[in-house]
C-alpha cells in the first residue's frame, strides 16, 4: 500500500536510500530506470533484463579492461526509478508488470503522488468498465544478488503466457559469471 511521505517508515527509508547513494564507501549502484516500449511483447520482457545483465556479467570477465573502468560493473545495489498506481483498495500496480517481481526484493523504498491519474479498462462480470487510478512515482533499492532470484520469479510469471521460440528461461546468476 502507498504510505504517507511523513510516516516514520517512509522518512526511514528515504534516509537509508540518500545515505546508500550518499555514501563515501566503495558500494556499487546501478540505476534502472523502469521504461520499455510499450508493445514489447510479455514473454520478451525477462529476456530482455536477463540479457542486460549478463553483459554486466560479460563485463566483469574481460581480462583487458581499464581497472578503473572494470570497477563500475560490480553492483551491490540496483536502484529502480518507476511509475506506479494505486486502486481504489490500496493495492499498488506497476507501469511495467516485471517491476513488481524486482520490488518483491527491495530493502528500502519511497512512494510519492505526481499528481496524475491514468484511466484504465477493466473487464468485470463479462463487462468494460473504466477505471481511474492515482499515480504515483517510486524508487526502490535491490541488492544485486537478489536480481536473479527476481528474474526466475517473472519468467515463471509469463510462464504460462506463451513461449519464445529459441528463446531460453532465465537460470540462475552466480559468481561464476553469467546468467544460465
Amino acid at each position: 500500500k502507498v504510505k504517507k511521505v511523513n510516516s516514520p517508515d517512509y522518512v526511514e527509508s528515504a534516509k537509508k536510500i540518500t545515505s546508500l547513494l550518499s555514501s563515501n564507501e566503495t558500494k556499487n549502484t546501478g540505476l534502472l530506470i523502469g521504461h520499455r516500449i510499450v508493445n514489447t511483447p510479455i514473454t520478451l520482457v525477462p529476456v530482455i533484463h536477463k540479457n542486460i545483465i549478463e553483459d554486466v556479467y560479460w563485463s566483469q570477465g574481460i581480462q583487458d579492461l581499464d581497472p578503473n573502468e572494470k570497477k563500475f560493473y560490480f553492483f551491490d545495489w540496483l536502484v529502480f526509478y518507476t511509475k506506479i498506481y494505486n486502486n481504489a483498495e490500496g493495492e499498488i500496480i506497476f507501469a511495467n508488470y516485471e517491476e513488481q517481481y524486482f520490488f518483491q526484493h527491495k530493502t528500502d523504498h519511497v512512494v510519492w503522488n505526481n499528481n496524475n491519474v491514468k484511466k484504465f479498462y477493466e473487464v468485470v462480470n463479462g463487462k468494460n468498465r473504466e477505471v481511474t487510478y492515482k499515480e504515483f512515482v517510486t524508487v526502490f533499492v535491490v541488492p544485486f544478488d537478489k536480481v536473479a532470484e527476481a528474474l526466475g520469479q517473472m519468467q515463471r510469471g509469463v510462464g504460462g503466457v506463451g513461449s519464445v521460440g529459441g528463446v531460453g528461461s532465465v537460470g540462475s546468476v552466480g559468481s561464476g559469471g553469467g546468467v544460465g
